[in-house]
């Protein structure tokens, strides 16, 4: 007999996050953020790190550009769920935003 259940709950995690404008214009935002669990035999863990320049040419949009590091881990041992699952990204990124 299989019996699952589902919840849906926050998670806290841990941050640091780092902004700096030059000019109205120029900026540069660099953060971390991490996380880890551990559940029964369920283990996990996320990590990202972000860097990243901003030029606002108008009062409402931006470009931006930047590099993103994320690792996601999770390993269960000692249950019918053995394995690992890891994911490693490390590249850049380029974006519009816009705010009002």
């Amino acid at each position: 007999q299989l019996e699952s259940s589902d919840i849906t709950a926050p998670l806290p995690h841990l941050g640091l996050s780092f902004g700096y404008a030059f000019t109205p214009k120029l900026a540069v935002r660099a953060q971390a953020f991490g996380f880890a669990i551990e559940i029964n035999s369920i283990k996990g863990s996320l990590v990202e790190i972000d860097a990243d320049i901003v030029y606002n040419p108008w009062r409402h949009f931006g470009l931006g550009a930047g590099v993103r590091f994320f690792n996601i881990n999770v390993e269960s041992t000692g249950s019918s769920l053995n394995g690992e699952f890891d994911f490693r990204y490390l590249g850049p990124v380029v974006y519009g935003k816009f705010t009002f």
